[in-house]
């Protein structure tokens, strides 16, 4: 079945996945694709009852699912009655850099303990797949190999806690979709913190994957800047004209 959400062509089919997933899991996973892939742009408004309609599930269902990207921070909550997927601001970019630049440091550390030849070789596999993306222009698949090199490099830390925490800061940047990636330099970042490993180094490990981290986020800010110069909004924050965030 495929719905319009705010004049937004979004499959709202569930897959075929039997008892495996509780209802509520899979409609939590389908609008979490479609919003981090801006199915589901962010000013979007989403009702549980037209939400229960469309996938043919209760609004207890629905409104499980939604809790759950509420505490993911993808969704936020009105007192009118709809559930809203935020726009983020200069702020909310900065505090989740600064929680990653804390945390991914530290994973940096955890991983040269631990490092072994699968997890550079998995690491190296993902720099290619990366760079094929970047030559082609492939900008979803190059946010693709970017997101699994950091999850992979987190995974090999081996401290779960720290994983869940990155996972969510990097659902919640996905929120905001950078407009080009010409100029963005951070396959080769990513390449001299594997470098900085395989040779044993970690403070050049730790400081490559900082300075990754904090050129991310100026990044981010700047194509922010750039984006909020092309959109108009009205007051309850719902798209004005089709530039796209």
């Amino acid at each position: 079945m495929s719905s319009t959400i705010l004049g937004v062509d979004v499959a709202m089919k569930l897959p075929a996945v039997g008892k495996k997933r509780s209802l509520s899991e899979q409609v939590y996973q389908v609008l979490l694709g479609a919003i981090i892939n801006h199915k589901i742009r962010p000013g979007t408004r989403l009702f549980e009852d037209e939400l229960a309609k469309q996938f043919g599930v209760s609004g207890t269902t629905v409104r499980e699912a939604l809790t759950k990207l509420e505490q993911d921070g993808l969704v936020v909550k009105s007192p009118h009655r709809f559930t809203m997927v935020p726009r983020l601001s200069q702020q909310d970019i900065e505090e989740i850099y600064d929680l990653r630049l804390a945390l991914e440091t530290l994973a940096v550390r955890r991983v040269h303990e631990r490092i072994t030849p699968e997890g550079l070789a998995r690491l190296k596999e993902l720099l290619t797949k990366g760079g094929e993306a970047l030559e082609q222009g492939d900008l979803n698949g190059l946010v693709h190999y970017n997101e699994e090199f950091h999850n992979a490099l987190c995974e090999l830390c081996g401290n779960r806690r720290l994983v869940r925490m990155l996972q969510v800061l990097r659902k919640q940047i996905r929120l905001f979709r950078a407009r080009g990636i010409k100029d963005y330099p951070g396959l080769e970042e990513h390449r001299r913190i594997v470098e900085a490993l395989e040779q044993g180094d970690c403070e050049r490990a730790v400081g490559e994957m900082g300075r990754h981290i904090i050129r991310g986020k100026e990044y981010y800010l700047k194509e922010l800047a750039g984006s909020a110069s092309g959109e108009l909004h009205d007051e309850r924050g719902t798209r004005v004209n089709d530039v796209e965030a």
